[in-house]
């Protein structure tokens, strides 16, 4: 649990960060920098949600629940986002990957922001990969696997 609370937390931080991102890109030897927002209308803090991790195998059902209830608790905690409410998306159909996220559904909910994460588990070694979306621009922000 400990693990788990800790990705949380690091999570949360990307998040936030997240709200402007600046992206340094290689542009012939001469570094540029990117800024990508996410953030709500009129200068509203951005509507996050938070849907449930998607389990690679039976065994890796648990850690996908705890690891999504952790981050959107952690990012509810902070109050720097409007957390959309979990039980109000439950009729937008849950994404098996990437490609297949109704951006449009999720926009119409007024969401900004949409993590998007797997977890694996073999024997003691557990695997979370985690995707920050802009829904607006349906670009990812981040990506990591921890």
């Amino acid at each position: 649990m400990r693990r788990l609370r800790t990705l949380g937390v690091l999570l949360t931080l990307v998040a936030a960060a997240a709200a402007v991102w600046p992206l340094a890109a290689q542009d012939q030897g001469q570094q540029t920098e990117q800024v990508i927002v996410i953030g709500g209308d009129g200068g509203s803090p951005p509507h996050y949600a938070v849907p449930d991790f998607i389990a690679a195998s039976p065994e890796a059902a648990e850690v996908a629940r705890t690891i999504t209830q952790v981050l959107f608790d952690d990012l509810s905690f902070e109050r720097e986002f409007d957390m959309i409410p979990r039980d109000t998306y439950a009729t937008i159909p849950a994404a098996r990957s990437a490609d297949e996220i109704a951006f449009a559904r999720w926009r119409e909910l007024g969401v900004d922001g949409l993590f998007f994460g797997t977890a694996q588990k073999s024997g003691q070694n557990i695997t979370v990969q985690v995707r920050l979306f802009n829904v607006r621009s349906r670009q990812q922000v981040y990506s990591k696997e921890y």
